[in-house]
C-alpha cells in the first residue's frame, strides 16, 4: 500500500502512517500478532496484488472519519486501484462521551488515543476492502449501494422539497437503508473487534 501525500504535510502523514502501519503489524515477543484482527486484515489486503493507496485528506464530509474507494476496477480482476482515506480531524475530534454509544453499544475511539484511534478506522476501512477483493457478492451490494445514491440524488435535483412525498423517493430511501446495513454491517463488526484489541492492548501485557 502506497501514500500519496495530502495533509497536513507527506513529511508529516508518512509519519502518522508508519504509526498506524506499526499498530497493524507489531507481533509479541512469542511471534503473534498483538492485534489479530488488523494484523490479518492488514496481511490480507497488503498481499492481495491490488493497488491501494493510504491519503489522509484535509477536507472531508462532516462525522466521516474514513472511507474507502474503488478508483478503478480492472477488467481483469487483477489489479484494481483502491483508496482508503482517512479523515484525521474527524478522528481526532470525535467525541467518546455517553451521548456517542451506539445502538449497539460501542462507543467508538473509547479509551483510544492518537494513531490507535487512525488504526480503528483504518480496520473498519480495511474491512471493506478485504470483502470487495474477496466476495463478488459484496462488491456487487457495493454497486449497488452507489447507484441507489445516484437515484436518491438525482431524484432529490428532480423534486426539491416535494422528493419526501414522492412513492419513489421513500422506496429509494428504503433500499439505501437495507444496502447500507449490507454494506457497513460487516466493517462494522470488524471495527469493533479492532477496538477490542487495541482498548485491551493497552492494559494487557504482551506475551
Amino acid at each position: 500500500m502506497k501514500n500519496r501525500g495530502r495533509y497536513p504535510t507527506f513529511a508529516g502523514q508518512l509519519c502518522i502512517w508508519k504509526s498506524v502501519e506499526a499498530i497493524a503489524k507489531v507481533l509479541t515477543p512469542a511471534g503473534r500478532p498483538r492485534y489479530p484482527r488488523i494484523h490479518g486484515l492488514w496481511q490480507q489486503v497488503q498481499s492481495s496484488g491490488h493497488t491501494i493507496y493510504i491519503e489522509m485528506p484535509k477536507n472531508g464530509v462532516e462525522n466521516v472519519a474514513g472511507l474507502f474507494l474503488v478508483e478503478k476496477e480492472d477488467s481483469t480482476a487483477m489489479n484494481h486501484t483502491l483508496a482508503i482515506h482517512l479523515y484525521l480531524p474527524a478522528i481526532d475530534g470525535a467525541d467518546t462521551g455517553k451521548w456517542a454509544r451506539r445502538a449497539n453499544g460501542f462507543i467508538p475511539f473509547a479509551r483510544l488515543r492518537g494513531c490507535e484511534r487512525y488504526a480503528e478506522v483504518l480496520g473498519h476501512e480495511l474491512a471493506h476492502a478485504a470483502l470487495f477483493l474477496q466476495d463478488p457478492d459484496y462488491a456487487r451490494l457495493m454497486q449497488d449501494q452507489d447507484n441507489a445514491t445516484a437515484e436518491m440524488i438525482a431524484l432529490r435535483k428532480r423534486h426539491t422539497k416535494k422528493a419526501i412525498t414522492d412513492p419513489a423517493f421513500s422506496q429509494c430511501l428504503g433500499r439505501m437503508e437495507s444496502l447500507e446495513r449490507q454494506v457497513e454491517g460487516p466493517a462494522i463488526a470488524a471495527e469493533i473487534e479492532v477496538w477490542q484489541e487495541l482498548a485491551q492492548g493497552r492494559q494487557a501485557p504482551a506475551r
